[in-house]
């Protein structure tokens, strides 16, 4: 069983046991995208910035 955030246990695998997963979190952390702290995965401020411009990618704006 693994706990996440707000105590709530799931089944299933840590993704630190994917090989792809963990050496790309790796390169995130040397990136400075991300930190990691136990089984924590937190985005760092400019991974926040990062993210928000991707999904703001997503957005269509009309043809005026």
């Amino acid at each position: 069983m693994t706990t996440c955030s707000g105590g709530v246990l799931m089944a299933g695998r840590s993704f630190f046991d994917n090989p792809i997963i963990r050496s790309t979190l790796r390169t995130l952390v040397d990136k400075a995208l991300v930190i990691i702290d136990s089984d924590v995965v937190t985005l760092t401020p400019h991974g926040v910035t990062l993210v928000e411009a991707v999904i703001n990618t997503q957005f269509v704006t009309p043809e005026v």
